[in-house]
């Protein structure tokens, strides 16, 4: 019964992504000009669920009251071949403030840390600052990925912009950048779960950086430790 149950919804979830895909191309072809093929639909419609299951494991697992406390700060990979973006803010009495993120894939193989220093006085707007400097982080070979997690550890920012990108970014021009993505999700992550972009939002309420490769002549160690710590988690 169990099974026959899990089945029926699968192939409602399928059945509703391939609606929203097939409406997606179609508005494609309307006002961008740009034809996507049934097949190109019929693959984001089949990823998307494969997706969609995923996250729903991944979540329910985290809040199993009879899981050991541990499980729940470990540091969870995309799908292959996804990108994982992990992004934060740090806001202290004085308004100095920074927002910070890290880049990696599938394998938990770093591919960028970066962080801005900002004065401002509203958490919630740093956290969106913090996935709108994304325009000007990401790399156009990462928009080959199949897709990208986006993960920050304020939830009213995530349930806004889950809602945005279900609407195709409308109404929010600063972050139509992502649409370039094959797919994108926004997840929310408890913030033991997201250290590295807390201590790289935390480390740029006083320095701008950028980093693309991990050496130690250019990095702090805890950076390290930190990527070290969540890969043994």
């Amino acid at each position: 019964m169990e099974i026959s149950a899990d089945h029926n919804g699968m192939i409602l979830n399928l059945f509703f992504n391939v609606l929203f895909f097939s409406w997606k191309a179609r508005n494609k072809l309307t006002h961008d000009k740009v034809l996507e093929g049934a097949i190109s639909v019929a693959a984001n419609a089949v990823s998307y669920s494969s997706i969609s299951k995923l996250i729903i494991k991944i979540n329910s697992n985290q809040w199993n009251v009879n899981q050991p406390p541990m499980l729940s700060k470990n540091w969870h990979p995309p799908p292959p071949e996804w990108l994982k973006i992990n992004v934060d803010a740090s806001l202290d009495e004085s308004y100095k403030a920074g927002i910070g993120g890290v880049i990696c894939d599938s394998k938990g193989r770093f591919f960028m840390a970066f962080g801005m220093k900002y004065i401002h006085w509203d958490v919630f707007h740093l956290e969106l600052q913090a996935i709108k400097s994304l325009k000007e982080i990401i790399k156009d070979w990462m928009f080959k990925y199949k897709g990208a997690f986006i993960e920050g550890d304020n939830a009213n920012v995530i349930r806004r912009l889950q809602k945005a990108r279900i609407n195709g970014f409308k109404g929010e021009v600063d972050f139509d950048f992502l649409s370039e993505f094959n797919l994108v999700i926004f997840s929310y992550v408890e913030r033991s779960r997201n250290k590295l972009a807390d201590w790289c939002a935390k480390y740029a309420s006083s320095n701008n950086f950028i980093w693309e490769e991990l050496c130690l002549n250019k990095i702090p160690p805890s950076v390290v430790e930190i990527l070290k710590e969540e890969s043994t988690l």
